[in-house]
């Protein structure tokens, strides 16, 4: 796999290390990996474990910058190491590397680790070039990208905004490669929008379920509709919300209605999280699913009647996109407030955020630039290490943001001694203990635990 190895082996341990320790201390800490031996049992690899179980610090400083040179720099131009300002999707693969829906230059780059500043994208596909930008239909072309997707199998899925179709694309991945398969169109030389099962208009963010299932954010039509694997070209979609059947496309509010979904993610409940960003929330909706359902929760709004903007720790402006870590935690790109927030579960419905990216508080609001600074944020993702991206669409670049446990953020000195020194305690009792084993294994001088057991008087001839 194509990572940053080193970077990897040792932050993961150290990770680990500190999950264990928490979790043996404070349970309540980082969702209590031993609180329950079912989440223990599921994976050494489980998400839980790779992702970060110290917050962010509010107003965090970026590390990274991807599409400018550095983090003050606002070039334009298209080449292969800038991104448009009007983009609106980010994503990773399964071998950790970046890829970016260049909105704005009608094609989808792939950056690859190990990452530097301003480093130049190494895959474009929508173009046949990294200086080309002209939207195409058929089955190499893109005309306004939204975002992309990837599912179990490895292939990348792009939702083409303005072609009003999802794309395929099969690996191995190389620049100006064509897709495989097309939905939301008969074909791949088709672009009508329309509000009929197979069809999409504007189709934006998209995800897949723990079924393999393909659900999409369908912005025009003001709805989110399902597709089932295998899928096939043209495919008729099977559930729709937003709607009361699959020929309507009008604007709604309330617990049924949608104006304008922009992304959708499940939590790891597989509750279906859907950025509402006409109506300034985010609306959950709980399974099993079926067609012109009643949300169960929603944020942003203090309950399903109201849809104003806001601000505040409780208020969200034009949410772009919705997305969960590997503890459950919800992340909100709240385009309007130049901001990310982060909301703890359990989420209940007008939850407040805990925590918050581009501002120094809830407070504030303005647009800024800099490492801390965000303009109309769109995306957020996370890597297989847990660490935090984001798509500053109006700073025209991509940030990433390492947890205050990588990054040597403000938590507590004393607390973060005090796991350390619990950590080593641990390290060297359970070494002892191994080499205590191993020695016991192979002198013959040693007592087995079994004769010890069985002589009441090991010691005698």
């Amino acid at each position: 796999m194509r990572w940053r190895r080193a970077a990897t082996s040792q932050r993961t341990i150290w990770r680990l290390v500190l999950a264990i320790t928490l979790s043996l201390l404070l349970p309540g800490v980082g969702g209590g990996v031993f609180a329950s031996g079912a989440r223990f049992a599921d994976s050494w690899s489980s998400p839980a474990l790779r992702t970060p179980i110290v917050p962010f610090p509010n107003g965090a400083a970026a590390t990274l910058v991807l599409g400018q040179p550095n983090f003050l720099s606002r070039l334009t131009g298209v080449n292969a190491q800038t991104i448009g300002y009007l983009d609106y999707g980010v994503g990773f693969d399964a071998e950790g590397n970046l890829w970016v829906a260049d909105w704005n230059d009608n094609r989808v780059l792939e950056f690859s680790p190990p990452f530097a500043n301003g480093e130049p994208a190494s895959i474009v596909i929508g173009q046949s070039d990294f200086s080309s930008t002209q939207p195409q239909i058929g089955a190499t072309g893109l005309s306004n990208p939204f975002g992309v997707a990837f599912d179990t199998r490895g292939d990348l899925w792009v939702p083409d905004y303005s072609n009003n179709r999802i794309l395929e694309y099969i690996p191995p991945f190389h620049n100006d490669m064509a897709a495989a398969l097309v939905l939301g169109q008969p074909g791949f030389s088709s672009e009508s929008p329309a509000a009929s099962p197979a069809g999409l208009a504007g189709p934006c963010g998209i995800t897949f379920d723990a079924s393999g299932d393909l659900w999409v954010a369908d912005y025009l039509n003001n709805r989110v509709v399902e597709f089932l694997p295998p899928f096939v070209d043209g495919e008729s979609a099977s559930v729709v919300f937003g709607q009361k059947d699959f020929m309507s496309g009008a604007a709604g509010a309330g617990a049924r209605g949608l104006h304008w979904p922009q992304t959708v993610a499940f939590d790891p409940l597989q509750n279906l999280w859907v950025s509402d960003f006409g109506n300034n929330r985010v609306v959950e909706f709980s399974p099993p699913f079926r067609s012109d359902p009643s949300a169960a929760g929603v944020v942003g709004q203090a309950g399903f009647e109201t849809n104003r903007s806001g601000s505040g720790p409780s208020g969200l402006s034009g949410p772009f996109a919705a997305a969960f870590d590997g503890w459950g935690k919800l992340w909100v790109a709240d385009t309007g407030n130049n901001r990310v927030l982060s909301f703890p579960p359990p989420i209940r419905t007008g939850a407040s955020a805990a925590g918050v990216i581009g501002q120094g508080s809830f407070s504030t609001n303005q647009s800024g630039t800099g490492a801390s600074g965000l303009a109309m944020p769109a995306d957020v993702a996370f890597d297989p290490l847990g660490d935090l991206w984001v798509l500053d669409q109006g700073n025209g670049r991509v940030l990433e943001f390492l947890p205050s446990s990588t990054s040597g953020g403000p938590a507590s000195s004393i607390v973060w001694i005090l796991i350390t020194a619990v950590a080593i305690g641990i390290g060297v009792t359970v070494g002892a203990a191994v080499a205590l084993s191993v020695w016991r294994s192979r002198d013959p001088r040693a007592p087995s635990s079994k004769s010890a057991r069985l002589d009441p008087q090991p010691g005698r001839a």
